[in-house]
């Protein structure tokens, strides 16, 4: 009996084994929350200086986009490939 009760607390169900999966598994949730909030607290920052900065919205279309104003010349220096 007491070498069931071994087998079971080992690999049964809600044995050890998964005990064990089951903390893994929420340690690397964990950790893509952190990721994700981070993320999340770049993106907010971001936000609020495209609200608060006059001319944010402008240099992200400058360069995202490459835009450039009316009657400014653009100029590409393309470098020779050796």
């Amino acid at each position: 009996m007491l070498v069931l009760l071994l087998v079971r607390a080992v690999r049964g169900n809600g044995g050890f084994a998964e005990v064990k999966q089951l903390r893994a598994t929420i340690t690397q949730q964990q950790q893509e929350i952190l990721a994700s909030k981070k993320n999340n607290d770049a993106l907010l920052a971001e936000l609020e200086y495209l609200k608060t900065e006059p001319l944010a919205i402008e240099e992200l279309v400058r360069v995202e986009l490459g835009m450039i104003k009316q009657g400014e010349s653009y100029y590409q220096v393309i470098e020779p490939i050796e």
